[in-house]
């Protein structure tokens, strides 16, 4: 017997809403383990402790309206009843998933995603832009609905479209699991706030001096290019598209093309190469420093 149950919510109504603040959702995992761009755990919190709500944005209100074209243009291509349904696990009771698209046995899973055109066709040419948080959204699906393989659906409109298969991968699946039931004993149960800044504190006088004299510098560069741009854009204006050579400044305007970027997505589909075949072929990660200020 598989350990889920079905939740009878109208998935963006207020029973919906309250009901999610009480799990961990699939699209809080990626945050609650620290690998989001959109939050961290402490968003997580902030969301199911303190009620706090995030404004609406344009790419939300797109997913909303575009979701339901999505959903009727997969049940016309797979032939399935596909319909959206909410769960939660048996097994982890703290954990719960909204499906954009399952069938009658719950066993066929679509994830729903309307980018805007600039993001569909980057996911598009490149899978390895594809946020983490879908990643990580897909597996918390998966350990909820005991399968093993799902699909990303990316949908622009009626005539671009495309899937991409997740494959179950232990390792996330592990980290999921420890990483949000730690989360939910310690932080949420325990209302105990996560830190906003999840590394060792350094209080070292010369290095904190070395870094208020970066975050100064990097001030003064922020401001250096906002006038940069504001200059070459009067100046782009101006010229239009006739490259010439500024001869007082030394500065040449010329008009140029770069090549656009190879889609190995494309060519692994269209010539049928497994993508853990293009993965194998990766270079080895680079190790390098990021400095990033937190207000």
């Amino acid at each position: 017997m598989r350990a889920f149950k079905e939740v009878n919510h109208s998935q963006g109504g207020e029973d919906w809403l309250l009901w999610r603040r009480t799990h961990i959702t699939a699209t809080d995992s990626a945050k609650v383990c620290g690998v989001s761009k959109y939050g961290a755990p402490i968003d997580v919190y902030e969301e199911k402790i303190e009620g706090k709500t995030k404004p609406i944005t344009a790419a939300m209100i797109r997913g909303s309206e575009l979701e339901e074209q999505a959903r009727f243009l997969l049940c016309l291509k797979t032939g399935m009843d596909l319909k959206p349904k909410c769960f939660e696990s048996t097994k982890y009771s703290f954990m719960s998933c909204s499906l954009d698209a399952i069938d009658e046995e719950n066993k066929v899973i679509y994830e729903i995603k309307c980018p805007s055109e600039r993001r569909y066709l980057e996911f598009k040419e490149d899978s390895m832009k594809i946020p983490m948080d879908y990643i990580y959204q897909c597996h918390k699906d998966m350990i909820i609905m005991e399968i093993d393989v799902m699909t990303l659906f990316f949908y622009l409109n009626e005539f671009e479209h495309f899937e991409y298969e997740v494959i179950k991968d232990e390792k996330i699946v592990n980290n999921i699991i420890e990483k949000e039931t730690n989360f939910w004993y310690n932080n949420l149960l325990a209302l105990k706030k996560p830190s906003k800044i999840n590394l060792p504190l350094n209080s070292d006088i010369t290095q904190n001096k070395l870094a208020l004299e970066l975050k100064e510098v990097n001030s003064s560069i922020a401001k250096l290019q906002e006038r940069k741009n504001e200059i070459e854009d009067k100046l782009k204006e101006k010229l239009g598209k006739n490259s010439s050579f500024l001869e007082k400044a030394g500065l040449k305007y010329e008009i140029t093309q770069r090549k656009g970027a190879i889609s190995w997505t494309t060519i692994a589909d269209e010539f049928n190469i497994p993508k853990d075949f293009i993965e194998s072929k990766r270079s080895s990660p680079v190790t390098y420093c990021k400095f990033t200020f937190i207000d």
